[in-house]
């Protein structure tokens, strides 16, 4: 095949010769010149043909034969003649379908390229790729695999789990949901302005109406690469263990950092970014990096969200302050937190009957993030499809490396835009994501 390309190369640049010889001569080709350029025109569709010829023969011979290097083979069952036929897959690892997309790139027109092409092509269609230009574009992973990694990024982040997941499908790139809008608990405030009156018998009263928002959320996208050389290459388990661990831990690691930290402009918005998190302020004369027994009370009084799926999230660097804070009464004062066990089990249990997870994302002690009470059922995290890949052996051509690209469309924010001011109280407003101020 490669022959073939060669040839058909050489015939190319006798036709453009011919047509550059009369152009120099300011004349049109005479007739000598135009039979000669039919015929090398006619050489090479004789050329293409048989180059699809043989294409086409070997996609049916695999298709009818299966192919030795998967074993892969037409299954009958012998109980059951009316049982439909079922083929084993195609890859037995994502390692194998690399090494094929990587055969591809590199030698379309062997018949190791050839064969490649076939099984890649069965498994799931190009995406923009053709097999005489390699630089278009590359191939999905399959499905089977695509869906593993995604699984990896849920399994991997602590924040991402406890998120409001809404998956999207078909041609949908983003959600709008239609909401309450409810930013107070006050009279004719509540579920966005629905308000009811007592009334004698046959009285009349005053209409209501709910005020509604629109929640509008669009996908973004997260992207990694990895350079492959030739010698990991060869090891398809090798390969596969790399991207099984390292890109899923990855994502989830950049997910939590953004669900806390994250700007919202081409990634989600974070909670320390997010107009609806409330950030309580430190005691007077409170030392700086502390944090003592009233930032916490504070902390809770202002919390609005759901109980039973909210959590304290922490720097780890909060640690020694959790079990040495005490609260004072008369001349001392008893330990307010306590490990589960004390220090014999776990090493920390709840604080306020709330759970303690601690996450790297979060702040060092003393900075606005260090502590964080958030219930994140009420953070929306929307994606699609699972995480995609496509390659190109062009990036890193001098170094004989492979360039493997995998993306992941997401995004999320927070599903209330302000806090909620309470019915009755001291008008401190409530949100369910809350913040202890910078103790600088």
């Amino acid at each position: 095949m490669n022959k073939y390309l060669e040839k058909m190369k050489a015939l190319f640049k006798e036709i453009e010769a011919i047509r550059t010889n009369a152009e120099k001569e300011e004349r049109a080709m005479n007739t000598e010149e135009i039979k000669l350029r039919t015929d090398k025109q006619n050489e090479i569709e004789a050329i293409k043909a048989e180059m699809d010829s043989i294409d086409s023969e070997t996609k049916l011979k695999d298709k009818l034969f299966g192919d030795d290097k998967t074993n892969r083979k037409i299954v009958d069952d012998p109980n059951d003649n009316q049982k439909p036929k079922e083929k084993e897959p195609v890859y037995k690892s994502l390692g194998e379908q690399l090494q094929d997309v990587v055969a591809v790139k590199k030698s379309p027109f062997s018949k190791e390229g050839i064969e490649a092409n076939t099984r890649l092509t069965e498994v799931v269609a190009a995406t923009g790729a053709s097999i005489s230009l390699p630089s278009d574009g590359g191939f999905l992973i399959d499905t089977q695999f695509s869906t593993n990694l995604a699984k990896g990024v849920q399994e991997t982040g602590k924040l991402v789990n406890r998120c409001f997941k809404i998956p999207l499908s078909g041609n949908n790139n983003g959600i709008k949901l239609r909401m309450m809008d409810e930013t107070s608990r006050a009279n004719g405030s509540r579920f966005g302005g629905i308000q009811v009156y007592w009334t004698d018998e046959g009285g009349t009263t005053t209409k209501s109406k709910p005020k509604l928002k629109v929640f509008d959320l669009s996908l973004s996208k997260i992207m990694g690469l990895m350079y492959a050389t030739d010698e990991l290459l060869q090891d398809a388990s090798a390969l596969e263990s790399a991207v099984m661990q390292w890109f899923p831990n990855e994502f989830g690691f950049e997910l939590d950092d953004t669900i806390i930290n994250g700007t919202g402009a081409g990634q989600p918005l974070g909670l320390l970014n997010a107009a609806a998190t409330v950030s309580v302020d430190k005691e007077d004369g409170q030392a700086a990096t502390t944090i003592v027994p009233d930032n916490m009370i504070k902390m809770y009084s202002r919390f609005s969200g759901n109980l039973s799926t909210s959590a304290w999230f922490i720097n780890r660097d909060v640690i020694p302050q959790l079990y040495t804070m005490a609260q004072a009464v008369g001349t001392s004062g008893p330990l307010v937190f306590m490990p589960a066990n004390q220090m014999t089990g776990k090493p920390f249990n709840t604080l306020l009957g709330l759970p303690i997870i601690e996450v790297e994302q979060c702040a060092t002690i003393g900075t606005v993030g260090d502590i964080i009470l958030a219930d994140l059922s009420q953070y929306a995290l929307i994606d699609k499809g699972g995480i995609n890949a496509a390659s190109s052996m062009h990036v890193q051509f001098l170094t004989e490396e492979m360039t493997f690209r995998w993306t992941y469309r997401v995004n999320g924010k927070p599903l209330a835009d302000s806090p909620l001011t309470p019915f009755k109280g001291t008008g401190n407003t409530r949100s369910p994501f809350i913040t202890l101020a910078t103790r600088a």
